[in-house]
């Protein structure tokens, strides 16, 4: 993994080694910890670290290293959609409060976009 790293340091932009790096942080913290610990976690833990948290890491990545190269139009991470869609329909917030949460994604994507230009 730290080859891994080094390369995204050296070859990619600093969002690209941000992203590269939670990804392999959370591979050795909360996968490579976890997979020796007494007692085990129950499936369901293990569903939501090594799947979900990975899953959304690893997409992490591979949208900044698509944007960094600059060939396709820019994509966006969807994790803040999909949490906000989680949170309400599940009930855990009310139509106004994602309609402000809606909009705190829309701003942070703007502040990317500018960032990136």
């Amino acid at each position: 993994m730290d080859r891994t790293i080094n390369k995204a340091m050296l070859l990619g932009t600093q969002d690209v080694y941000e992203k590269v790096f939670d990804l392999i942080d959370h591979c050795g913290k909360e996968i490579g910890t976890k997979s020796v610990m007494c007692p085990k976690l129950s499936e369901s833990e293990w569903h939501k670290i090594r799947t979900i948290d990975f899953a959304t890491l690893l997409m992490n990545c591979i949208m900044a290293a698509r944007n960094d190269l600059e060939l396709f139009p820019k994509r966006y991470r969807i994790e803040g959609f999909r949490e906000l869609k989680e949170d309400f329909s599940i009930g855990t917030i009310s139509p106004e409060q994602a309609k402000l949460r809606l909009q705190e994604i829309k701003k942070e994507f703007k502040i990317e976009e500018q960032k990136r230009k």
